[in-house]
């Protein structure tokens, strides 16, 4: 097996977006044998099982339990589990744009010196108007973030920073 980037959701009890975030994987531009999906029940009402279930035709999906609650547990047990050389982590909650896994692997292949870690944009997607009164300017609270179109070196971390898209949002996660 010759897997270059493992994405690996973590989800407890929302298969409502879980199914979602999976199609977003599962249509990525990546040839299919260069990526992995694995997903993280951790301690679900057995939904998230039954979801996963409906894409065992794929075979660059599996399933993994996770017994103790929490996401750092279950970030662990994708990361233990995984056989990429690179680890693309995504919420529940998300949608990857179809480049997503390709343009991770991009930048970790091509981008001197090696980063330790990439991330990217991450765009809203309302599921009601959003509020008049929500500024852009409180937005990276919720995980929304656009510093460049241009890659470059986070070396203010004061002004800029890496998200994980994560909380009761939905968001389109893009690098």
């Amino acid at each position: 097996m010759n897997i270059s980037i493992s994405a690996i959701i973590c989800t407890h009890n929302r298969p409502e977006y879980l199914d979602k975030a999976i199609i977003s994987l599962l249509e990525q531009d990546l040839p299919k044998n260069k990526y992995e999906i694995l997903v993280v029940d951790n301690c679900s009402d057995g939904s998230t099982k039954k979801i996963v279930t409906k894409y065992s035709s794929f075979e660059n999906i599996r399933y993994l339990f996770e017994s103790n609650l929490g996401l750092s547990y279950a970030r662990n047990t994708g990361y233990r589990n995984a056989y990429g050389a690179y680890i693309a982590y995504l919420d529940d909650d998300a949608i990857a744009s179809p480049d997503w896994l390709g343009r991770i692997l991009e930048a970790f292949e091509s981008v001197i010196p090696k980063p330790g870690c990439v991330g990217g944009k991450t765009r809203p997607i309302w599921e009601t108007a959003r509020p008049s009164w929500l500024a852009d300017s409180l937005l990276h609270g919720l995980g929304v973030i656009d510093w460049s179109d241009t890659p470059h070196f986070l070396d203010n971390l004061d002004k800029e920073w890496l998200v994980g898209a994560q909380g009761g949002k939905k968001l389109i996660v893009e690098r």
